[in-house]
């Protein structure tokens, strides 16, 4: 019962910020994607503002921010391609991409963060 008022409550509040896909890059049903032969590998996701109003992202990797996105205005789609670096050669690495919501204002409480973990191999002889 706590879980119904929870996503009431979240409902009324028009928290659903925005969405942003895929939820999981790479990994064992997508090998593919996972292999680089460098050590940078761009991970393409996509956002979309849900908001009523136009909205900023921060892109984080790993909990750095490495740049923002520019306003989207109410259900706008960007698709990004984010360089991500992978560290040790030869070993899966899980990384984290992350959009967080940055507020208009002083007087918003709510920021949305949504994350994609990227499972990625870069093959070094």
């Amino acid at each position: 019962m706590k879980y119904l008022y929870l996503i009431l409550i979240v409902s009324s509040l028009n928290l659903w910020a925005h969405s942003q896909t895929p939820t999981k890059y790479g990994g064992k049903n997508d090998k593919l994607n996972s292999i680089s032969m460098k050590q940078i590998k761009v991970v393409p996701i996509t956002i979309q503002n849900l908001n009523k109003y136009s909205q900023k992202y921060s892109i984080l990797v790993d909990e750095k921010e490495i740049g923002k996105t520019t306003k989207l205005i109410k259900n706008q789609i960007l698709k990004i391609n984010v360089p991500v670096k992978i560290n040790k050669n030869n070993q899966l690495e899980v990384h984290t991409i992350c959009t967080l919501s940055i507020p208009n204002n002083e007087k918003e409480m709510f920021r949305t963060k949504i994350c994609t973990k990227a499972y990625l191999y870069w093959i070094k002889k």
